[in-house]
Protein backbone atom coordinates (compact mmCIF):
# COMPACT_ATOMS: atom_id res chain seq x y z
CA UNK A 1 0.00 0.00 0.00
CA UNK A 2 1.05 3.89 -0.48
CA UNK A 3 1.58 4.19 3.50
CA UNK A 4 3.39 7.14 2.79
CA UNK A 5 1.01 9.07 1.03
CA UNK A 6 -1.29 8.33 3.79
CA UNK A 7 0.87 8.61 6.61
CA UNK A 8 -1.32 11.52 8.25
CA UNK A 9 -3.95 9.58 8.08
CA UNK A 10 -5.37 7.57 11.71
CA UNK A 11 -5.76 4.30 9.26
CA UNK A 12 -2.50 4.02 8.25
CA UNK A 13 -1.26 4.71 11.48
CA UNK A 14 -3.42 1.69 12.73
CA UNK A 15 -1.63 -0.40 10.24
CA UNK A 16 1.52 0.37 10.95
CA UNK A 17 1.21 -0.14 14.37
CA UNK A 18 -0.34 -4.03 13.69
CA UNK A 19 2.78 -4.79 11.72
CA UNK A 20 5.08 -3.66 15.25
CA UNK A 21 2.88 -5.54 17.69
CA UNK A 22 3.12 -8.89 14.94
CA UNK A 23 6.89 -8.44 14.79
CA UNK A 24 7.06 -7.63 18.65
CA UNK A 25 5.47 -10.57 20.08
CA UNK A 26 3.88 -9.92 23.96
CA UNK A 27 0.63 -10.25 25.52
CA UNK A 28 -2.81 -9.04 24.80
CA UNK A 29 -5.86 -8.90 27.30
CA UNK A 30 -6.55 -11.83 29.82
CA UNK A 31 -3.33 -13.17 29.42
CA UNK A 32 -3.53 -14.46 25.66
CA UNK A 33 -0.37 -14.27 23.66
CA UNK A 34 -0.48 -12.40 20.04
CA UNK A 35 1.63 -15.47 18.58
CA UNK A 36 -1.58 -17.27 19.97
CA UNK A 37 -3.99 -14.88 18.03
CA UNK A 38 -1.88 -15.44 15.04
CA UNK A 39 -2.14 -19.50 14.96
CA UNK A 40 -5.79 -18.64 15.05
CA UNK A 41 -5.59 -15.81 12.20
CA UNK A 42 -3.75 -19.24 10.20
CA UNK A 43 -6.73 -21.45 11.07
CA UNK A 44 -4.96 -23.96 13.87
CA UNK A 45 -7.87 -22.69 16.07
CA UNK A 46 -11.42 -22.01 14.65
CA UNK A 47 -13.68 -21.83 17.85
CA UNK A 48 -14.01 -18.76 19.53
CA UNK A 49 -13.90 -18.78 23.64
CA UNK A 50 -17.02 -17.70 25.70
CA UNK A 51 -15.69 -15.98 28.48
CA UNK A 52 -17.21 -14.87 31.72
CA UNK A 53 -16.02 -12.38 33.98
CA UNK A 54 -12.67 -11.54 31.13
CA UNK A 55 -12.61 -7.91 30.36
CA UNK A 56 -15.20 -6.82 32.44
CA UNK A 57 -15.61 -3.23 32.44
CA UNK A 58 -17.61 -0.42 34.66
CA UNK A 59 -20.46 0.25 32.72
CA UNK A 60 -23.50 0.18 34.56
CA UNK A 61 -26.98 -1.22 31.82
CA UNK A 62 -27.93 0.92 29.80
CA UNK A 63 -31.05 1.66 27.74
CA UNK A 64 -30.94 0.85 24.03
CA UNK A 65 -29.50 3.70 22.24
CA UNK A 66 -28.20 5.70 24.76
CA UNK A 67 -24.62 4.31 25.16
CA UNK A 68 -22.26 4.99 22.20
CA UNK A 69 -18.97 2.87 21.80
CA UNK A 70 -15.64 4.30 20.16
CA UNK A 71 -12.06 2.34 19.40
CA UNK A 72 -9.33 3.97 20.45
CA UNK A 73 -5.61 3.59 20.33
CA UNK A 74 -3.15 6.14 22.08
CA UNK A 75 0.25 5.79 19.93
CA UNK A 76 2.68 4.26 17.95
CA UNK A 77 4.47 3.12 21.38
CA UNK A 78 1.52 1.88 22.78
CA UNK A 79 -1.48 1.05 20.55
CA UNK A 80 -4.21 0.44 22.99
CA UNK A 81 -6.52 -2.37 23.85
CA UNK A 82 -9.23 -0.40 24.98
CA UNK A 83 -12.40 0.95 23.78
CA UNK A 84 -13.96 3.47 25.09
CA UNK A 85 -17.88 3.83 25.83
CA UNK A 86 -19.97 7.66 26.58
CA UNK A 87 -23.95 8.19 26.89
CA UNK A 88 -25.51 9.79 24.43
CA UNK A 89 -28.12 11.26 26.35
CA UNK A 90 -26.01 12.82 29.08
CA UNK A 91 -23.00 13.59 27.13
CA UNK A 92 -20.56 11.77 30.02
CA UNK A 93 -17.98 9.37 29.32
CA UNK A 94 -17.93 6.01 30.64
CA UNK A 95 -15.33 3.34 32.43
CA UNK A 96 -13.54 2.00 29.03
CA UNK A 97 -14.00 -1.52 27.76
CA UNK A 98 -10.54 -3.72 27.57
CA UNK A 99 -10.73 -5.68 24.42
CA UNK A 100 -7.35 -6.56 22.83
CA UNK A 101 -4.43 -4.82 20.94
CA UNK A 102 -5.31 -2.19 18.60
CA UNK A 103 -9.85 -1.96 18.18
CA UNK A 104 -10.28 -0.52 14.41
CA UNK A 105 -13.44 -1.47 14.02
CA UNK A 106 -17.08 -2.22 15.07
CA UNK A 107 -20.28 -3.18 14.43
CA UNK A 108 -23.15 -4.15 16.76
CA UNK A 109 -26.16 -6.13 15.96
CA UNK A 110 -29.07 -6.09 14.67
CA UNK A 111 -31.19 -6.31 18.05
CA UNK A 112 -28.88 -3.49 19.81
CA UNK A 113 -27.76 -6.42 21.92
CA UNK A 114 -23.49 -6.99 21.26
CA UNK A 115 -21.29 -4.69 20.06
CA UNK A 116 -18.51 -6.36 17.72
CA UNK A 117 -14.78 -5.39 18.21
CA UNK A 118 -12.22 -6.21 15.24
CA UNK A 119 -8.76 -6.29 17.23
CA UNK A 120 -6.47 -5.17 14.60
CA UNK A 121 -3.14 -6.16 16.43
CA UNK A 122 -4.70 -9.23 17.97
CA UNK A 123 -6.24 -10.62 14.83
CA UNK A 124 -9.15 -11.30 16.84
CA UNK A 125 -12.85 -10.38 17.49
CA UNK A 126 -14.21 -9.21 20.96
CA UNK A 127 -17.86 -9.65 21.60
CA UNK A 128 -18.83 -7.67 24.24
CA UNK A 129 -22.55 -7.48 25.88
CA UNK A 130 -24.22 -3.68 24.40
CA UNK A 131 -26.04 -3.15 27.88
CA UNK A 132 -22.75 -2.75 30.15
CA UNK A 133 -19.76 -3.85 28.62
CA UNK A 134 -18.77 -7.34 29.52
CA UNK A 135 -16.44 -9.27 27.18
CA UNK A 136 -18.28 -12.31 26.32
CA UNK A 137 -16.47 -13.84 23.61
CA UNK A 138 -13.16 -13.85 21.50
CA UNK A 139 -13.11 -15.41 18.11
CA UNK A 140 -9.61 -15.93 16.36
CA UNK A 141 -9.79 -14.23 12.85
CA UNK A 142 -7.24 -13.18 9.98
CA UNK A 143 -4.09 -11.47 9.66
CA UNK A 144 -4.80 -8.02 10.74
CA UNK A 145 -9.09 -7.88 10.67
CA UNK A 146 -9.82 -4.33 9.28
CA UNK A 147 -13.63 -4.17 8.93
CA UNK A 148 -16.68 -6.01 10.28
CA UNK A 149 -20.55 -6.21 9.44
CA UNK A 150 -23.38 -7.92 10.32
CA UNK A 151 -25.83 -9.50 8.61
CA UNK A 152 -29.55 -7.90 8.95
CA UNK A 153 -30.63 -11.27 10.35
CA UNK A 154 -28.19 -10.91 13.39
CA UNK A 155 -26.34 -14.50 12.54
CA UNK A 156 -23.49 -13.56 10.76
CA UNK A 157 -20.53 -11.93 11.05
CA UNK A 158 -18.18 -10.75 8.36
CA UNK A 159 -15.13 -9.86 8.94
CA UNK A 160 -12.62 -7.98 6.55
CA UNK A 161 -8.87 -9.35 6.99
CA UNK A 162 -6.61 -6.46 5.24
CA UNK A 163 -3.17 -8.20 5.04
CA UNK A 164 -4.24 -11.37 3.87
CA UNK A 165 -6.80 -10.37 1.40
CA UNK A 166 -9.44 -12.68 2.64
CA UNK A 167 -12.81 -12.57 4.54
CA UNK A 168 -13.86 -14.71 8.05
CA UNK A 169 -17.35 -15.31 8.33
CA UNK A 170 -18.59 -16.32 12.51
CA UNK A 171 -21.42 -17.72 13.43
CA UNK A 172 -22.58 -15.51 16.01
CA UNK A 173 -24.95 -18.37 17.41
CA UNK A 174 -22.18 -20.58 17.79
CA UNK A 175 -18.45 -17.82 17.70
CA UNK A 176 -17.35 -20.66 15.31
CA UNK A 177 -15.66 -19.36 11.97
CA UNK A 178 -16.08 -20.40 8.54
CA UNK A 179 -13.57 -20.60 5.92
CA UNK A 180 -12.39 -17.77 4.60
CA UNK A 181 -12.83 -16.13 1.34
CA UNK A 182 -10.50 -14.20 -0.98
CA UNK A 183 -11.24 -11.05 -2.13
CA UNK A 184 -8.90 -8.24 -3.46
CA UNK A 185 -5.79 -6.69 -2.06
CA UNK A 186 -6.04 -4.96 1.58
CA UNK A 187 -9.58 -5.18 2.06
CA UNK A 188 -10.59 -2.10 4.79
CA UNK A 189 -14.38 -1.59 4.60
CA UNK A 190 -17.91 -4.05 4.63
CA UNK A 191 -21.34 -3.39 4.09
CA UNK A 192 -24.34 -5.65 3.53
CA UNK A 193 -26.95 -5.09 1.48
CA UNK A 194 -30.86 -5.01 3.57
CA UNK A 195 -31.50 -8.54 2.43
CA UNK A 196 -28.90 -10.31 3.53
CA UNK A 197 -27.95 -12.03 0.15
CA UNK A 198 -24.80 -9.71 -0.39
CA UNK A 199 -21.47 -8.19 0.97
CA UNK A 200 -19.78 -5.60 -0.25
CA UNK A 201 -15.97 -5.34 0.27
CA UNK A 202 -13.63 -2.40 -0.79
CA UNK A 203 -10.11 -3.46 -1.71
CA UNK A 204 -8.02 -0.87 -0.83
CA UNK A 205 -4.92 -1.53 -2.88
CA UNK A 206 -7.10 -3.31 -5.24
CA UNK A 207 -9.06 0.24 -5.89
CA UNK A 208 -12.37 -2.74 -6.32
CA UNK A 209 -15.66 -3.58 -4.23
CA UNK A 210 -15.71 -7.68 -4.31
CA UNK A 211 -19.23 -8.69 -3.65
CA UNK A 212 -19.43 -12.01 -1.57
CA UNK A 213 -23.23 -14.00 -2.05
CA UNK A 214 -23.98 -14.49 1.17
CA UNK A 215 -26.14 -17.47 0.13
CA UNK A 216 -22.77 -19.54 -0.48
CA UNK A 217 -20.22 -17.72 0.72
CA UNK A 218 -18.80 -17.27 -2.73
CA UNK A 219 -17.53 -14.19 -4.16
CA UNK A 220 -18.11 -12.61 -7.59
CA UNK A 221 -16.13 -10.22 -9.93
CA UNK A 222 -14.41 -7.22 -8.40
CA UNK A 223 -16.39 -4.03 -9.29
CA UNK A 224 -13.89 -1.03 -10.50
CA UNK A 225 -14.59 1.89 -8.24
CA UNK A 226 -11.77 5.22 -7.17
CA UNK A 227 -8.15 4.72 -5.52
CA UNK A 228 -7.87 3.49 -2.20
CA UNK A 229 -11.75 2.74 -1.08
CA UNK A 230 -12.01 3.42 2.72
CA UNK A 231 -15.66 3.26 2.99
CA UNK A 232 -18.59 2.15 1.90
CA UNK A 233 -22.33 1.70 2.66
CA UNK A 234 -25.56 0.20 1.46
CA UNK A 235 -27.93 3.26 1.27
CA UNK A 236 -31.95 2.96 2.43
CA UNK A 237 -33.88 0.32 0.01
CA UNK A 238 -30.95 -1.59 -0.89
CA UNK A 239 -30.61 -0.25 -4.52
CA UNK A 240 -27.24 2.35 -4.66
CA UNK A 241 -24.51 1.17 -2.55
CA UNK A 242 -21.56 4.16 -2.24
CA UNK A 243 -17.81 4.02 -2.12
CA UNK A 244 -15.82 6.38 -0.21
CA UNK A 245 -12.31 6.46 -2.00
CA UNK A 246 -9.20 8.46 0.09
CA UNK A 247 -6.64 9.48 -2.75
CA UNK A 248 -9.02 11.07 -5.57
CA UNK A 249 -11.96 12.40 -2.97
CA UNK A 250 -14.79 10.99 -4.56
CA UNK A 251 -17.78 8.92 -4.00
CA UNK A 252 -18.35 6.20 -6.41
CA UNK A 253 -21.98 4.94 -7.14
CA UNK A 254 -22.78 1.34 -7.22
CA UNK A 255 -26.24 0.11 -8.30
CA UNK A 256 -27.86 -3.00 -6.93
CA UNK A 257 -28.33 -5.50 -7.76
CA UNK A 258 -26.72 -5.37 -10.83
CA UNK A 259 -23.14 -3.84 -9.60
CA UNK A 260 -22.71 -0.99 -12.16
CA UNK A 261 -20.61 1.47 -11.03
CA UNK A 262 -21.25 4.58 -12.01
CA UNK A 263 -19.73 8.02 -12.66
CA UNK A 264 -17.26 9.12 -9.57
CA UNK A 265 -18.56 12.35 -7.77
CA UNK A 266 -15.67 14.51 -6.18
CA UNK A 267 -15.99 15.78 -2.22
CA UNK A 268 -14.32 18.30 -0.57
CA UNK A 269 -11.44 16.73 1.50
CA UNK A 270 -9.84 13.21 1.99
CA UNK A 271 -13.08 10.49 2.86
CA UNK A 272 -12.79 8.58 5.95
CA UNK A 273 -16.17 7.13 6.83
CA UNK A 274 -19.67 7.15 5.34
CA UNK A 275 -22.81 5.97 7.08
CA UNK A 276 -26.20 5.42 5.21
CA UNK A 277 -28.81 7.99 6.60
CA UNK A 278 -32.83 6.17 7.10
CA UNK A 279 -35.09 6.07 4.73
CA UNK A 280 -36.79 9.41 4.07
CA UNK A 281 -34.22 10.97 6.42
CA UNK A 282 -32.53 14.28 6.25
CA UNK A 283 -29.97 12.97 3.58
CA UNK A 284 -28.88 9.38 2.37
CA UNK A 285 -25.72 9.12 3.26
CA UNK A 286 -23.33 10.93 5.62
CA UNK A 287 -19.44 11.34 4.63
CA UNK A 288 -16.40 12.60 6.67
CA UNK A 289 -14.22 14.20 5.72
CA UNK A 290 -11.22 16.35 6.44
CA UNK A 291 -12.72 18.24 9.31
CA UNK A 292 -15.87 18.11 7.59
CA UNK A 293 -19.51 16.43 7.77
CA UNK A 294 -21.23 16.03 4.28
CA UNK A 295 -24.60 14.99 3.69
CA UNK A 296 -25.42 13.02 0.34
CA UNK A 297 -28.36 12.79 -1.28
CA UNK A 298 -29.19 10.59 -4.49
CA UNK A 299 -29.07 10.43 -7.33
CA UNK A 300 -26.24 11.81 -8.38
CA UNK A 301 -24.86 11.29 -6.06
CA UNK A 302 -24.86 14.89 -4.87
CA UNK A 303 -23.01 16.40 -1.86
CA UNK A 304 -24.90 18.80 0.38
CA UNK A 305 -23.55 21.79 2.56
CA UNK A 306 -20.64 20.30 4.49
CA UNK A 307 -21.05 21.06 8.62
CA UNK A 308 -17.23 22.18 10.16
CA UNK A 309 -16.15 20.05 12.88
CA UNK A 310 -12.97 22.01 13.25
CA UNK A 311 -11.04 19.18 13.77
CA UNK A 312 -10.03 16.20 11.82
CA UNK A 313 -12.61 13.90 11.78
CA UNK A 314 -12.55 9.34 11.86
CA UNK A 315 -15.29 7.60 12.32
CA UNK A 316 -18.98 8.45 11.98
CA UNK A 317 -22.60 6.48 13.65
CA UNK A 318 -26.03 7.73 12.81
CA UNK A 319 -28.36 8.38 16.30
CA UNK A 320 -31.79 6.86 16.70
CA UNK A 321 -33.21 10.16 14.87
CA UNK A 322 -32.05 10.35 11.65
CA UNK A 323 -30.37 13.85 11.48
CA UNK A 324 -27.76 13.68 14.18
CA UNK A 325 -24.72 11.71 13.59
CA UNK A 326 -21.89 11.15 16.54
CA UNK A 327 -18.40 11.81 15.16
CA UNK A 328 -14.94 10.65 16.62
CA UNK A 329 -11.83 13.35 15.94
CA UNK A 330 -8.21 13.91 16.16
CA UNK A 331 -8.54 16.27 19.09
CA UNK A 332 -9.34 12.54 21.41
CA UNK A 333 -13.56 13.71 21.64
CA UNK A 334 -16.52 12.84 19.97
CA UNK A 335 -19.49 14.39 19.67
CA UNK A 336 -23.02 14.92 18.04
CA UNK A 337 -23.69 17.09 14.99
CA UNK A 338 -27.25 18.03 13.88
CA UNK A 339 -26.80 17.98 10.45
CA UNK A 340 -30.36 19.50 9.68
CA UNK A 341 -29.23 22.54 11.34
CA UNK A 342 -25.66 22.55 11.22
CA UNK A 343 -24.79 22.20 14.82
CA UNK A 344 -21.95 20.60 16.92
CA UNK A 345 -23.23 19.56 19.76
CA UNK A 346 -21.59 19.05 22.78
CA UNK A 347 -18.07 17.79 23.07
CA UNK A 348 -17.27 14.31 25.39
CA UNK A 349 -13.26 13.63 25.85
CA UNK A 350 -13.03 10.26 25.04
CA UNK A 351 -9.36 10.50 24.82
CA UNK A 352 -6.06 8.77 22.69
CA UNK A 353 -7.20 8.22 19.01
CA UNK A 354 -10.55 7.78 18.66
CA UNK A 355 -11.71 5.80 15.45
CA UNK A 356 -14.70 4.13 14.50
CA UNK A 357 -17.76 4.75 16.72
CA UNK A 358 -21.22 2.58 16.93
CA UNK A 359 -24.41 3.36 18.98
CA UNK A 360 -26.16 0.31 18.88
CA UNK A 361 -29.86 -0.01 19.22
CA UNK A 362 -32.59 -2.27 18.29
CA UNK A 363 -33.18 -2.01 14.17
CA UNK A 364 -29.76 0.29 14.13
Amino acid sequence: MRLQARCHTAASARRLLARRLLARGGRTSCGATRSGRVAAALGLAVAGAVLSGCGSSGIAASSPGTVAYVAIHTGLADPGDTVAALSTSTFRALPPVATASLPVALAATPDGRRVLVADEGAQQVTVLDASNGHVTARVGVGLEPDAIAVTPDGRTALVANFSDGTVTPIDLATMRTGPTIAVGSEPDAIAVTPDGRTALVADFHSGTVTPIDLTNMRAGPAVAVGPEPVAIAVLAGGSVALVASFQDSTLVPISLPSLVAGAAVAIAGNPTAIVAGPAGGHAAAYVTAGASVIPIDVPGPTAGRAVDVGTPVEGIALSGNGSTVWVTTAAGWAAPVDMATGTVGQQVHVGGQPGAIVIPRPGG
